[in-house]
């Protein structure tokens, strides 16, 4: 009777142990929808809002989606008929572009403040609305970006796209904003891929998270990449959620140690 008794509580405690555990695993939550850009509908690398679309995006002016090695050698289909490419090494330029660190597949948006002929008016940009917020709660925005330049030349004026530029990326969270530091690239360049988070409290269930890029100078298409956006409940349960489940389990431990003595 008391082996039952036992074995009674410590299906009780381990139960108790696995909800506490959920409860911590919920302030986790992922709160976006494709943040690596791996599902997509259209061409596999293009021009977002033209010839592919990024599930779960949208976006204003000027904005790419390469998968791996595209971004240097067959470059995304554009709208204006030709093919956008980014300098690397396989186009001439030995800057060590390379695919993003979360999945391969990125996105670039052109952070030239005058985007001739874009999709939409500029500058250019790429959001999404994020649903199911705690108002009051904060949320942490991480994800990789970097600068890199538009290879070729002007098709009008004949200018190449070699001066140095700059670029970084505004973070909009509702009416809030946070920006990237400015990344400095040399002509043809890339500046390496970085990682930067920040935080932001939610003022209702819905807000819309957009990335929006500026750089310069205009006409020597400075392009801001971005992959890997993930956004998480930026605190954590209270202490005494997680010391609830160390106690629990280790009641369970005692009790599973008596049942082993008992047998």
């Amino acid at each position: 009777m008391l082996n039952k008794q036992l074995s009674r509580k410590l299906a009780v405690i381990t139960l108790s142990a696995m909800s506490l555990s959920s409860v911590a695993a919920g302030a986790r939550a992922a709160y976006i929808q494709n943040g690596d850009f791996s599902t997509y509908t259209g061409t596999a690398s293009g021009e977002l809002g033209y010839n592919v679309d990024a599930t779960g995006w949208t976006y204003t002016g000027f904005n790419l989606l390469y998968t791996p090695g595209s971004a240097d050698t067959t470059g995304a289909p554009n709208h204006f008929g030709d093919s956008t490419k980014l300098w690397g090494p396989n186009d001439g330029s030995n800057n060590g572009l390379t695919t993003s660190p979360a999945s391969g597949n990125f996105v670039a948006l052109d952070a030239d403040s005058q985007v001739p002929g874009a999709v939409g008016p500029g500058p250019s940009s790429i959001s999404q609305v994020l649903s199911g917020l705690t108002p009051g709660q904060d949320y942490t925005v991480s994800f990789y970006y970097a600068g890199a330049q538009q290879e070729g030349a002007d098709p009008v004026s004949g200018v190449p796209y070699d001066e140095a530029t700059s670029t970084s990326l505004q973070v909009n969270w509702g009416l809030t904003f946070r920006s990237t530091p400015i990344l400095n690239n040399e002509g043809k360049g890339f500046t390496g891929w970085k990682q930067a988070s920040f935080t932001f409290t939610a003022n209702r269930a819905d807000e819309t998270l957009k990335f929006l890029a500026t750089g310069g100078p205009i006409g020597q298409p400075p392009m801001a990449l971005l992959d890997g956006v993930t956004v998480t409940a930026a605190s954590v349960p209270e202490a005494p959620v997680y010391i609830g489940a160390v106690a629990a389990l280790g009641l369970g431990a005692v009790l599973r140690a008596k049942l082993t003595k008992k047998n």
